[in-house]
C-alpha cells in the first residue's frame, strides 16, 4: 500500500511539474502566430493591458491537472469520467458565460477603422480560444502520462 501511494505521489509530481513548464510553453507556441496588434494607435495602451490579462490560469491549471490525475487514477470506475466530463462542461459554460455576457466588445469604436477593429477582435478571440483549448488538452494529456508513470512504478514494485 505504501509503495502504491509513493508511486501515485511520483505520478502526480510528474503531472504537476511537467505541467508547470510544458503547458505555458505549448500555449505560447500555439498562439505565437496570432498577431495581437491594437486596432489603432490610440488604443495601444488599453489593448496591451487587455492582452496582458492572465485570468488566474496558472492556478486553475495546477488544480485542473490534479483533478484530472486523481480522476484518471482509478480507471475501473466511471467516476473519473464523470468528474472530468462535469469539469469540462462547467469550464466551457463558465467561459462561454463570461465571454458572451460580461466581456462583450462593441461592434465598432469611434476613430477606429471598422475592418482593423474586426481583425483585432477576431485575433484576440482566436488567441483566447487557442490558449483555452491547448491548455485544457495539455492538462488532460499530462494527467494521463502521470497516471502511466504511476502504473509503471506500481508494476515495478
Amino acid at each position: 500500500m505504501l509503495i502504491e501511494l509513493l508511486w501515485a505521489a511520483v505520478g502526480l509530481g510528474f503531472t504537476l511539474g511537467m505541467g508547470h513548464c510544458a503547458v505555458p510553453f505549448l500555449m505560447r507556441t500555439a498562439a505565437r502566430d496570432i498577431s495581437l496588434n491594437a486596432p489603432s494607435p490610440r488604443l495601444e495602451q488599453g489593448w496591451k493591458e487587455l492582452r496582458r490579462a492572465k485570468e488566474g490560469g496558472r492556478i486553475i491549471g495546477w488544480l485542473e491537472r490534479t483533478l484530472f490525475f486523481v480522476a484518471l487514477l482509478q480507471p475501473s470506475t466511471n467516476a473519473g469520467s464523470l468528474v472530468i466530463g462535469g469539469w469540462l462542461t462547467f469550464k466551457l459554460g463558465a467561459k462561454w458565460q463570461i465571454r458572451s455576457h460580461l466581456l462583450t466588445m462593441p461592434d465598432s469604436l469611434p476613430d477606429t477603422n471598422d475592418v482593423d477593429y474586426l481583425i483585432a477582435r477576431t485575433r484576440l478571440a482566436s488567441h483566447i480560444f487557442v490558449t483555452f483549448i491547448v491548455g485544457t488538452l495539455a492538462n488532460i494529456l499530462l494527467a494521463l502520462v502521470g497516471v502511466g508513470v504511476t502504473a509503471f512504478g506500481r508494476h515495478l514494485g
